[in-house]
């Protein structure tokens, strides 16, 4: 879920209302909602400031 991957987001919200950073980290923990044993990311941080790239990163590392 959002709140497991400490991503602060209101699971309320519509996709169209989320920043890219926010949608491509709510659709990575839609996937993980599916218990898959591979993730694959391809350019999970394309188009975001360094900031964002950062906070995904850190959300995927504990992922690990």
């Amino acid at each position: 879920s959002l709140a497991a991957l400490g991503v602060p987001i209101d699971p309320q919200a519509e996709v169209r209302q989320l920043n890219v950073a926010e949608q491509q980290l709510t659709e990575i923990a839609r996937v993980l909602t599916k218990s898959p044993q591979i993730l694959l990311l391809d350019e999970p941080t394309s188009a975001l400031s360094d900031a964002e790239r950062e906070r995904s990163f850190g959300i995927i590392r504990r992922l690990r």
